[in-house]
């Protein structure tokens, strides 16, 4: 899980090669936990922003989270859920 007092925030420019694009430099896996549950995401090097938002809203409705692209260009992870259910957590597997 991202603890931001200790790793350096995963942004959609350091993600996909800068402010320049290209797609993801690497290949990805990582799992979103929101207030609804879990889900797997693996993504491919080269995969856009784009496509990494499209892929994460289309299971919004079973992790409870929603991904946009915010004003500085980088990718922002939504709550849909209020209270106590209102949970963000992104593992990192690889």
């Amino acid at each position: 899980v991202y603890k931001g007092a200790v790793e350096s925030v995963p942004t959609a420019g350091t993600m996909t090669g800068g402010a320049l694009g290209g797609g993801l430099q690497a290949d990805l896996v990582f799992q979103l936990t929101g207030g609804n549950g879990a889900e797997v995401f693996k993504f491919q090097k080269g995969v856009s922003v784009d496509n990494i938002i499209q892929s994460i809203n289309l299971l919004k409705d079973s992790t409870g989270v929603e991904a946009v692209l915010n004003d500085d260009q980088d990718i922002e992870f939504r709550s849909t859920e209020f209270g106590s259910a209102g949970v963000v957590a992104i593992e990192v597997l690889s």
